[in-house]
């Protein structure tokens, strides 16, 4: 389903993904996958039935919640991703992981004080993904030298599975804390991995003339 939707194959991928649903009932992916489908087509009712089935099946991720909830935000849903965000700070959980998935809704939410504590505990109790998030919590404040130290320190760490996206992260830290010569070399080292980056591939041409 996922190489026909990046075909462009939509209704094909629709499909799939019903046929998963259909074969099992209780597959939350599915649900989910289908459901960024029905939003990005616009049909909002339809989406969220199937966000729903998806979270009645895996009440307790709360990584789930967020997902949805970014995707809803992302869509102009403001007041929808709120109200997934809020239930999925409402579970209950006290380790690192959660405390990480928690910053990660309150970020979302622009409680961005209360993402900082969330994230700094799960930073302290060693979370693979915490420093990432601290990052982009400070990117979105449009604090670049804090984001570009917390991107930094998990490259270096190399536990986190966000690798690509730190990379870019750190290449426009170095850019809006005006270190062009780093950001270029970073950029040249990016491409050659990620080729097929045509974003990256356009702003590496803009930083070639700095």
């Amino acid at each position: 389903a996922a190489a026909q939707y990046k075909a462009g194959d939509t209704a094909g991928a629709m499909d799939t993904y019903g046929a998963l649903i259909d074969y099992d009932k209780k597959n939350a992916d599915a649900w989910y996958l289908r459901g960024i489908l029905y939003l990005e087509q616009g049909d909002t009712k339809a989406a969220m039935d199937d966000f729903e089935n998806a979270l009645n099946i895996d009440k307790k991720n709360r990584a789930l919640y967020n997902k949805i909830g970014e995707r809803l935000k992302q869509a102009g849903l403001t007041e929808e991703a709120g109200e997934i965000l809020n239930r999925g700070l409402s579970l209950k959980g006290e380790t690192a992981a959660d405390d990480r998935e928690k910053g990660y809704a309150c970020m979302l939410l622009e409680q961005y004080d209360s993402a900082e504590t969330y994230l700094t505990k799960a930073n302290e109790g060693k979370d693979a993904e915490a420093g990432y998030y601290l990052g982009k919590l400070y990117e979105v404040q449009g604090e670049y030298d804090k984001a570009l130290v917390y991107f930094q320190a998990a490259l270096e760490n190399g536990t986190s599975a966000n690798e690509r996206a730190l990379r870019r992260d750190e290449i426009i830290a170095l850019e809006h804390t005006l270190d062009f010569a780093q950001a270029r070399e970073k950029m040249e080292s990016y491409l050659e991995d990620y080729p097929d980056d045509q974003e990256a591939a356009r702003e590496y041409e803009f930083l070639k003339s700095r």
